[in-house]
């Protein structure tokens, strides 16, 4: 398989199609994805305009376009949506229906898009297919209020939408070299709200462990580079935090916000207070720029000052 091929689908997984459209002349490009199940296919995301024509082409030399059951719209962004009335006029299912949040169904509406709707909320963030179940994973204000990805549990490959996307040239279909993953970091620093709002998006990504990852923009991210992908948004500065650079007081309350969420994180996972006093004393040197810190404990009424943790991870003193 050549990923130099766009005048076709290219096919990810079984029975997982690629049918978006390489723009040659840009670097916004537009991925649409197939899951192919006879008459009860899916299209995830129908795309631009731009590449509506191309994209049904495309559709219609997998599985037919009369058998596209099921159009998932993560979001009512234009890039995403566009290309539904011409994949409309061209015939879909006779029962087709949009899968969406409800927060985006009445924005579809107003854009024309008049056909039946399901929300991801039916069947509890779920749609059961032929051969394969696909899970919905709420993105909230990734960036829409009702954003969120669709992540297959038969193949593992996640539909990201904005999440992962990057702004790239259709040299390549795939990520090839690191140099792709800092044009990811770069696409989310100015295009997702906070850092709060990308932490929450991964958490729900860490927990079903993508084995690829095919956002609607940029590069679908193969199992050799996934978990760079993940890493290199972890600890994001991005959105608000960077149109603040300069502010002490914000600076400070992102900071302890950071502190705060770490320190809950832990709680809840660790039980050994070596390791909860050790974890807690990089936190404060990494999000507070701490030197270090003092425990102090509360028995029957009494405090108790504990032993000072030192900044390099753990190491006490009295």
């Amino acid at each position: 398989m050549s990923d130099q091929l766009y005048d076709r689908g290219i096919e990810l997984d079984d029975r997982t199609w690629w049918v978006g459209a390489a723009m040659a002349d840009g670097t916004f490009q537009s991925n649409t994805y197939l899951i192919e199940q006879g008459d009860r296919s899916v299209v995830i995301d129908p795309g631009s305009s731009l590449c509506a024509e191309a994209t049904a082409d495309k559709i219609n030399a997998v599985v037919g376009l009369r058998n596209v059951r099921w159009v998932v719209c993560s979001q009512p962004d234009v890039d995403k949506v566009a290309a539904l009335p011409h994949l409309l006029a061209r015939g879909l299912h006779p029962e087709a229906s949009i899968v969406t949040h409800w927060r985006a169904h009445g924005a579809l509406r107003r854009a024309g898009f008049d056909l039946p709707y399901r929300s991801i909320d039916d069947d509890r963030h779920r749609l059961e297919l032929d051969d394969r179940t696909l899970q919905f994973l709420l993105t909230p204000y990734l960036r829409s209020a009702g954003a969120f990805a669709t992540f297959d549990e038969r193949s593992k490959v996640l539909f990201s939408s904005d999440l992962f996307g990057s702004f790239e040239s259709g040299q390549s279909l795939f990520v090839d070299d690191t140099a792709n993953i800092d044009a990811i970091q770069r696409f989310h620093e100015y295009s997702v709200a906070s850092r709060d709002v990308l932490a929450h998006a991964l958490l729900a990504v860490r927990a079903v462990a993508p084995r690829m990852i095919a956002p609607q923009h940029g590069r679908v991210i193969a199992q050799g580079f996934v978990d760079d992908a993940i890493d290199a948004l972890e600890d994001l500065d991005c959105g608000a935090l960077l149109l603040t650079p300069d502010d002490p007081g914000l600076s400070f309350l992102f900071a302890a916000n950071r502190t705060i969420h770490g320190v809950i994180n832990t709680m809840v996972k660790e039980h050994d207070f070596s390791t909860v006093a050790a974890y807690l004393a990089s936190l404060a040197v990494k999000t507070l720029g701490a030197e270090y810190y003092e425990l102090w404990a509360g028995t029957g009424g009494v405090w108790n000052e504990m032993p000072q943790v030192a900044a390099d991870f753990g190491r006490a003193s009295t």
